[in-house]
């Protein structure tokens, strides 16, 4: 899919035949999807008379309807003014499908917007296939992505880095629907690996004879591309993503979806702030759901995360990495890592408990660093992984990984 870097993607052109309603002669215009400096689909025109200035410069979001049968819910954009006018409209709808075919897909493509390059085993591109179920996901490097560690030096916030596919392991043909629900599962795994919001700005379905009989283009809620910190998904073992997506599909279509959802809804959330004083109470609020998973339900918080963690073999001691943490949990007598985090977060939260005056911002950064390790591995053991992972608080580099802990007895 072209993407320049000074100019929107075209979508199609058509025209505008009716404004609120009412017939009007029909206005060529151009449906575009603009990239920078935010997401969008505009409604491009150019050189229309002065007659419909009052209309197309409404600044509230109104209803028009295009020749090619779509309806959308406008507003002005931008408008310049001359002898005729000329500017565009911003789409308030989301997703906008161009093409509504309902006839069987072949494959359904899209593409990814801001998920890191990444290494699986010895394939020096970015590229892993998974199958899961009766399905087979591709997911391949586009040629624009770059790496990670160059994310920061990059000027866009939000890059095609990916191209994926979706097909049935028997070739065999499928529904919009049904490759929709495998398509949204995927996405939120994938922001589960980046520890980062990604999405997909168009998705497309094709037929047997590789022709586009589905389209559709969205403004997905996204990460800043330079938004790179370690965590369990380490880019130089992309294999990782073919060995924990499976079970991860399959807590989605369990009863319990509702509880994971939260959990990492939570999770990115905490991921996306910068202040670890804001990061700490959502790290809380998704242990305390992963602990109600692992079957901790009674007591006081701190007990249940305590206990699942001694559950799947997790240590509870304060990593050497973090010294500061370590330091405030020998002056305090607080002899463990869930204790010092829920008391960490008790202590931002509550008037009645004991304050911490003398938290530094590194203490508080390296505490929300520990909870959400703990997170990770909770999710990493209910989607039953048993093999290596990122850990965050012993990497030096990456590709440094290791065994997750409740399979290292079995080693």
């Amino acid at each position: 899919m072209p993407q320049a870097d000074k100019a929107n993607t075209l979508i199609c052109k058509t025209a505008i035949i009716a404004i609120k309603g009412r017939s009007t002669n029909a206005l060529s215009v151009r449906l575009e999807y603009q990239w920078h400096p935010s997401l969008g689909v505009l409604l491009v025109f150019d050189n229309v008379s002065p007659e419909y200035t009052a209309c197309l410069s409404n600044w509230d979001s109104f209803p028009v309807s295009l020749q090619n049968g779509l309806k959308l819910e406008v507003k002005a954009h931008e408008v310049h003014f001359d002898k005729n006018i000329s500017g565009s409209l911003l789409v308030q709808n989301s997703p906008v499908t161009i093409q509504q075919n309902t006839c069987a897909l072949h494959s359904l493509h899209f593409n990814i917007v801001n998920f890191p390059s990444f290494i699986a085993g010895n394939n020096p591109c970015s590229h892993v296939e998974i199958q899961v179920g009766s399905w087979v996901l591709d997911l391949v490097a586009a040629p624009s992505t770059i790496d990670a560690s160059a994310a920061s030096h990059w000027p866009k916030e939000n890059v095609v880095t990916h191209t994926g596919a979706i097909r049935r392991q028997d070739g065999g043909l499928f529904s919009v629907e049904d490759s929709l629900s495998v398509w949204k599962c995927f996405l939120r795994f994938l922001s589960f690996a980046r520890q980062g919001r990604c999405g997909s700005v168009r998705i497309w379905g094709t037929s047997m004879d590789g022709a586009c009989v589905w389209e559709q283009w969205g403004i997905p809620r996204t990460t800043r591309l330079s938004h790179s910190i370690p965590g369990w998904f380490d880019h130089r073992h992309g294999e990782l993503l073919s060995q924990v997506f499976p079970k991860f599909w399959q807590q989605y279509n369990s009863d319990n979806w509702t509880t994971y959802l939260l959990a990492l809804e939570w999770y990115l959330e905490a991921q996306s702030l910068d202040a670890p004083y804001s990061k700490i109470p959502l790290v809380q609020c998704t242990l305390e759901r992963l602990a109600s998973l692992l079957e901790a339900t009674e007591g006081p918080a701190g007990k249940r995360i305590e206990r699942s963690l001694r559950k799947i073999d997790i240590p509870l001691e304060i990593p050497k990495r973090y010294a500061a943490l370590g330091k405030l949990a020998i002056d305090r007598k607080w002899n463990n890592g869930p204790r010092i985090f829920v008391k960490i977060r008790n202590g931002l939260i509550h008037d009645n408990e004991e304050k911490n005056p003398d938290l530094s911002g590194l203490t508080l950064w390296q505490a929300s660093q520990l909870g959400l390790w703990y997170a990770e591995l909770m999710l990493l053991y209910l989607f039953e992984h048993c093999g290596q992972y990122g850990n965050r608080t012993t990497q030096e580099w990456v590709g440094q990984v290791e065994v997750v802990p409740w399979a290292q007895n079995s080693l």
